[in-house]
């Protein structure tokens, strides 16, 4: 069986996790439309109590401002499907994709979500202030103070939201982090891969040496070796029986330069020999297939994996990442016997690290007057293990960036709550201040029942996102561990968030002259 790993997957849960910060990201919009609504309503209030005095109804009213909430939402979602039509380009050729937008069928899905929204964000506001007393608001006395639960219930859904997607964001980056700089157990740097261009035959073979040899006289080459397949490609598989068990073990055909060409390392027994012609027979192996065989002492032990044959095991090599840390290592076995195991198609060249472009010119020089008619093809292999994560990365870069949208959108919403709250306490600050309380004590005062509100928000959204999140995490079989000083940084994060979006206007409302609020009041 010949199957290929390290490719290139996209995962359909990256779909599902966009789809829900999309979905996230909207409700932040509508509670901030609701709270920037509510706060803008205290320089509209005298108009609702003067078209109620002339005799407006409270149905008017409500209609009016359910249809200015309508024309906004309307208007917006007219801008997104022009951002959507302009930026498609730009954003298939980041995500590789090739997304084709049907005009039509977006117009239609913008007009029900414009729909929903209004109804969802503009519902609250157009009956709260269709439902002010004019006797009241007149003489100045309706305020709307962070006191009722309706508005402590935004704070904390602003607050949670913007938790959960500070612990999506981290965990996610961490996690990349985690696969780019994990020890593989082989040296990915400074080695070049060149497809040999003669398929799987005895003359790819014979090319590899003669290759070699040319390759040696050029400075900063240290070691080249001829493989199968590379970590990019794909490699074969046996299912090997032992007893009732059926061990899957993958194979690769190289020769007595792979090992030191990757830096693999040998735990027990020795390297092959080509000067022996009994390691025609012999194979050597990983710590897995060790494990996987039940074998106490593996050197000369013997091996039936292919026909009829029984192979003797020379050396076992420590485990590495032949496969993507999405996998668990498997068993592995090396021959140099090309009649079981096939011809070297590709080559490894380790250069010395700094020599790398120099290098790389004078191998390409090489090649042309060895081989004029194939075409010159290489990659490195550190970009291809990196290539293997492109879609993981790709797609947490874009969750990052999406969901520092939703963090930007959901201060906004927290900037006008505190903006709302501030003007409705103006009179309250302005006596305090006469009383002596300095600036510091009107901050604290304004900041407390924030502070309580994040708290209980975050120990909400923090158990829901460590869950999400190990969930995502399951795609890997090397992983990192969600922590408790990741959610400590992450809750300082999120604390340190939400005071900055609400302090200013605690800092404008300690600043002012008392004299001047007790005047205007």
């Amino acid at each position: 069986k010949y199957q290929t790993y390290w490719q290139s997957v996209s995962n359909p849960k990256y779909s599902w996790i966009l789809g829900g910060i999309a979905v996230l990201i909207l409700i932040i919009a509508c509670v901030n439309y609701i709270s920037l609504a509510l706060a803008g309503s205290t320089t509209r209030r005298k108009e609702v109590g003067v078209r109620k005095v002339t005799g407006a109804q409270k149905w008017q009213l409500a209609w009016q401002f359910g249809m200015e909430s309508l024309v906004l939402t309307v208007v917006s979602v007219s801008l997104s499907i022009l951002l959507v039509v302009l930026l498609r380009t730009s954003f298939n050729e980041l995500t590789g994709r090739d997304i084709n937008i049907q005009l039509a069928e977006l117009s239609g899905i913008a007009a029900v979500m414009a729909m929903l929204v209004a109804l969802l964000a503009g519902s609250y506001p157009a009956f709260y202030l269709s439902s002010l007393k004019p006797a009241l608001v007149l003489k100045g006395i309706a305020t709307a103070r962070l006191q009722s639960n309706f508005t402590k219930g935004l704070v904390a859904l602003q607050f949670a939201l913007s938790s959960f997607l500070i612990v999506s964001a981290v965990v996610m980056n961490r996690q990349m982090d985690f696969i780019t700089n994990k020890d593989l157990g082989f040296d990915k740097e400074q080695v070049i891969v060149i497809p040999t261009q003669l398929g799987r035959s005895d003359e790819s073979n014979r090319f590899i040496e003669r290759f070699r040899t040319e390759l040696q006289k050029i400075a900063g080459v240290i070691e080249v070796s001829g493989t199968s397949s590379s970590f990019g490609g794909g490699t074969w598989r046996n299912d090997i029986k032992r007893g009732d068990q059926v061990i899957p073990a993958y194979i690769y055909a190289v020769d007595d330069k792979y090992i030191s060409t990757l830096g693999l390392e040998l735990v027990a027994g020795r390297n092959f020999d080509p000067a022996l012609a009994s390691d025609s027979s012999g194979i050597i192996v990983n710590e897995a297939m060790v494990r996987a065989m039940g074998w106490d002492k593996p050197i000369d032990e013997q091996l039936k994996w292919r026909g009829n044959a029984v192979d003797r095991v020379i050396g076992v090599v420590k485990d590495y990442h032949f496969m993507s840390l999405e996998h668990a290592i498997g068993p592995v076995i090396m021959s140099i016997n090309k009649q079981k195991v096939g011809y070297l198609p590709t080559m490894f060249v380790k250069v010395e690290a700094g020599m790398v472009s120099s290098s790389v010119a004078q191998i390409a020089s090489t090649w042309k007057s060895i081989a004029p008619d194939k075409p010159f093809n290489y990659s490195f292999l550190d970009d291809d293990v990196s290539r293997q994560y492109g879609d993981h990365k790709l797609w947490t870069n874009l969750m990052t960036i999406a969901t520092a949208i939703g963090i930007v959108i959901a201060c906004m919403g927290l900037f006008g709550l505190s903006g709302m709250n501030a003007v409705s306490r103006t009179k309250e600050i302005g006596i305090r201040k006469a009383l002596g309380a300095e600036l510091v004590n009107i901050v604290v005062m304004m900041n407390k029942p924030y502070l309580w509100l994040a708290g209980i928000a975050f120990m909400i959204a923090v158990p829901l996102a460590a869950y999400a999140m190990d969930r995502w995490l399951s795609i890997f079989e090397f992983r990192i561990s969600i922590d408790a000083m990741l959610l400590v940084v992450t809750m300082v994060a999120s604390l340190a968030t939400a005071l900055l979006s609400v302090s200013y206007h605690a800092v404008k409302a300690g600043m002012m002259e008392p004299g001047k609020v007790l005047k205007s009041e």
